[in-house]
């Protein structure tokens, strides 16, 4: 985090699993730990509008690409940690 090339990819384009996010907030200074969130929020961001995407599809009637849902299962078994809507954590 402290090149500045990778902070930058990682404001732009980086996502952490909530494990990870932690362990790094823990050693990173208060500066970069908005880097950290950042990627956090992104993470969420995009798995919430892949699932309303999917929901509208089936609300229609249309249940291809299911492959959506899969996905989405697959991404918060990787997570080991998901965040509610208050960004508390939900335990398994």
């Amino acid at each position: 985090m402290e090149r500045p090339t990778f902070r930058g990819w990682m404001q732009q384009n980086g996502v952490l699993c909530v494990r990870h996010a932690r362990k790094l907030s823990e050693i990173l200074p208060a500066s970069l730990q908005q880097v950290v969130e950042g990627a956090l929020e992104r993470t969420n961001a995009a798995l919430e509008k892949e699932l309303k995407e999917f929901f509208a599809q089936t609300t229609k009637g249309t249940h291809t690409g299911a492959g959506v849902l899969g996905r989405a299962a697959e991404f918060l078994v990787a997570q080991r940690g998901v965040l509610d809507y208050e960004g508390k954590e939900v335990r398994r």
